[in-house]
């Protein structure tokens, strides 16, 4: 039954059709010059073989000229029929599958198309379009987005510019990211993590169309039971919470951000070159966050200390995130829960599984 549904839309579809019936043409035309010019060129003994090899070199304009008619009669059929009917039809038939590239081409970049892409990254809104390629260097650096695809919706501009349309496995959809058909157009339901820039970073008012849009998604992830991690820029604090409550995971607001940085530098010069280098992926090392397997030791210093073994020092325990909640350079007696999650310093991410391997002596501090 479904194939047969699928059958169906393909055929109702007005170009389809169109190119559909042009094939059907042409190789009636082929037919009809095959056997047009096995029966007028029987002096030459031509198989039907050199009949439509020779109907297919003069449709196709190749003209190898091994093969030719003598007769009247089929250099006449061949001029009526093969020349004039089959290579209008071929062109034709040429220019409709080229109109429908250019066509799709075209959708494409402007935004136009229906993805069926999954477990992407969504990217909300285009404030500028440095930012964008900055967001997507930094995800491609990691080897666990490195391949994933990245879908950008915006109503910003009339079309893709040209150096994103150009990125790999880079999408982008046109519209308002409020409206459903949108959200359906870039397949949101099979997305697995969102990224909502502020429309305006100068304006204040973006946060509100930020928690709708989050709203927004949230709403469509739990009417289907999955759970969508979302991360959201504010413009301003008063924004973190209603963005919180709204299912936005993690909120990054500049006025949180900026001021305690800007007293690091004049209390300890250098503190922001080295909180660039750990955020951005970009650099040498970054921080990361993993889970701690179940086999590891249950007190953070022995975490710590198992980490930190050998020569090779591979990976700088930092702290522990605990139900939302940060917890920096915790004591070594802290003990670990289930859902705790490490955070750490590294080069590369890292596994946490093959690293802390389980040792009864490990939980002792």
């Amino acid at each position: 039954m479904t194939f047969y549904v699928l059958i169906r839309k393909f055929l109702v579809n007005r170009k389809t059709r169109r190119v559909l019936l042009t094939l059907g043409c042409l190789f009636l035309i082929l037919l009809c010059s095959m056997a047009g010019i096995y029966y007028l060129e029987q002096e030459q003994s031509l198989s039907l073989f050199d009949s439509f090899w020779l109907s297919v070199v003069t449709m196709t304009t190749v003209g190898y000229g091994d093969i030719a008619p003598r007769t009247h009669g089929g250099r006449i059929f061949m001029t009526l029929v093969t020349m004039i009917c089959g290579i209008g039809v071929m062109a034709y038939l040429v220019s409709l599958i080229a109109t429908r590239v250019i066509e799709r081409e075209f959708k494409t970049m402007s935004g136009l198309v229906d993805l069926d892409c999954t477990g992407h990254i969504l990217i909300i809104n285009c404030p500028n379009e440095e930012k964008v390629h900055a967001i997507i260097d930094e995800l491609r650096v990691d080897n666990r987005s490195y391949e994933v695809p990245i879908v950008l919706i915006s109503d910003d501009f009339p079309e893709c510019p040209d150096q994103l349309f150009r990125r790999k496995n880079f999408f982008f959809v046109k519209g308002n990211p409020l409206l459903r058909r949108i959200l359906d157009r870039a397949n949101a339901r099979e997305a697995s993590q969102v990224v909502i820039l502020a429309r305006d970073p100068k304006d204040g008012h973006s946060d509100g169309l930020t928690t709708q849009v989050a709203l927004a998604l949230e709403n469509m992830h739990r009417s289907i039971g999955k759970k969508l991690y979302i991360a959201a820029e504010a413009v301003n604090r008063d924004s973190v919470e209603p963005l919180r409550t709204a299912g936005v995971d993690d909120v990054v607001c500049l006025e949180n951000l900026v001021p305690p940085i800007i007293v690091q530098s004049i209390l300890d010069p250098g503190i922001p070159e080295v909180i660039s280098q750990l955020s951005s992926k970009l650099k040498e090392h970054h921080f990361y966050v993993g889970a701690i397997p179940k086999h590891a030791p249950k007190l953070y210093g022995a975490v710590r200390k198992r980490l930190q073994q050998g020569d090779d020092l591979r990976v700088i325990p930092v702290g522990i995130l605990r139900d939302g909640k940060s917890m920096v350079n915790p004591p070594d007696t802290l003990e670990l829960t289930e859902n705790d999650r490490l955070v750490y310093i590294a080069d590369t991410r890292q596994w946490l599984q093959d690293l802390l391997v389980d040792d009864t002596e490990a939980n002792v501090v």
